[in-house]
């Protein structure tokens, strides 16, 4: 069963109708074919914050060796998770469709007093966007998406969005900057992890008779 790895973060506000982050930034599916990015060897790329739905989103993104599908995978496999999200406790798929799930889970950010739970509405578009955003859950408001983007060269551009408004005492300033500080950590986890798995399957088809 495979579902989204990511920053989880939660809410208690019913959400808007469902957005798709690449309607309300077309950049994103430009990004591999600029030059500014075609060479780009900088661990993380900064991008500014944007609006979408009327809400901020963080955003950050990074390149990795492998093929869009291989991130694919390795972002839509529950037993992924934790190998790039240590922080997270729980994450269960109660809900599985084609093209959609329903996710709990839970976790503890260090900007957060409490260990948070929440309900996902999560939307697959394989293999270039994952998006999601809260149905139930410990905060005000949550939304985030993962795009994909193909390099001409194999590699692959990874570009993480989120929107977190917590609802409470925390001043969403530190919310937003505990965001930013966290990103580029769990940014490398998932490159270093696809590559693993990259790894792993040369060896298993290398020694398989």
């Amino acid at each position: 069963m495979r579902a989204i790895a990511s920053i989880l973060i939660f809410a208690f506000t019913v959400p808007a109708a469902f957005y798709s982050p690449a309607d309300c930034d077309s950049t994103v599916v430009d990004w591999c074919h600029s030059s500014i990015y075609s060479d780009s060897t900088d661990d993380i790329i900064e991008l500014a914050d944007t609006l979408i739905g009327g809400q901020k989103f963080i955003r950050r993104g990074i390149v990795i060796e492998q093929s869009q599908e291989e991130v694919w995978m390795a972002l839509t496999d529950t037993a992924e998770i934790k190998s790039f999200m240590p922080k997270l406790k729980r994450y269960d798929v109660i809900e599985n469709y084609p093209d959609s799930q329903k996710v709990f889970c839970s976790g503890k950010p260090h900007w957060l007093l409490k260990t948070f739970s929440v309900i996902l509405s999560v939307k697959l578009h394989p293999p270039e966007e994952i998006s999601w955003e809260r149905i139930e859950g410990d905060l005000k408001s949550l939304r985030g998406f993962w795009r994909l983007c193909q390099r001409k060269d194999g590699k692959t551009i990874a570009v993480y969005g989120i929107q977190c408004e917590p609802g409470c005492f925390v001043p969403q300033f530190l919310i937003n900057r505990g965001l930013k500080k966290d990103l580029p950590g769990m940014l490398k986890g998932v490159r270093s992890r696809v590559a693993e798995r990259a790894k792993n399957n040369v060896l298993s088809n290398k020694y398989k008779f």
